[in-house]
């Protein structure tokens, strides 16, 4: 509902997750907190990276990385892949190389998921991911990365249109403001 409301289908999982994260916050006590898209069959072999992750290196922010010397794509079109990885890289040339993967999949502990709860964050794009970390950043709270084993499902069209791409370089330029400023 929220999604069609602004016009982007694409940004329904930064809405889930910016609704999600208050209202788990607020309900349970949990380890950490999984910010994914829902058709990827891969997050079974990619939990269990996690797990040791947040324990062994006593992590705030585990980003699953496509871009990680371990990480392993399959199914996915080379016009995505093309474009993903020139938005990272702009991405990193503006907020820092300490990130390596800015559009993946993350995993939050508690405490940093109650930093984000307490947040207002105005972005209804996947933006808002982007403006999560540089945030998160700033805080100094600790981020590791991991290989993500990527299995894309989707056959059909993708969901990115015009509308999107109006509504996510809008958000965007907001962000870039916000650092300048």
């Amino acid at each position: 509902i929220s999604s069609i409301k602004n016009f982007s289908k694409s940004s329904s999982r930064f809405l889930a997750f910016s609704f999600g994260v208050k209202y788990a916050t607020k309900n349970f006590k949990f380890n950490y907190l999984l910010d994914t898209d829902v058709d990827l069959p891969s997050m079974i072999y990619n939990l269990k990276l996690l797990n040791n992750t947040f324990e062994k290196k006593k992590s705030d922010i585990v980003i699953f990385s496509k871009y990680h010397s371990k990480a392993i794509i399959k199914n996915r079109k080379l016009i995505r892949r093309f474009l993903s990885y020139f938005i990272n890289f702009i991405l990193k040339l503006i907020f820092g190389n300490n990130i390596q993967d800015y559009t993946s999949c993350r995993a939050y502990n508690y405490k940093t998921c109650k930093i984000i709860a307490s947040k207002k964050i105005t972005f209804s794009t996947p933006v808002g991911n982007i403006k999560i970390l540089t945030f998160l950043k700033k805080l100094k709270i600790k981020i590791n990365h991991i290989p993500f084993i990527y299995v894309e499902i989707r056959k059909d069209k993708s969901t990115v249109n015009l509308n999107t791409f109006i509504a996510c370089l809008w958000d965007f330029l907001k962000l870039i403001k916000e650092k300048i400023i």
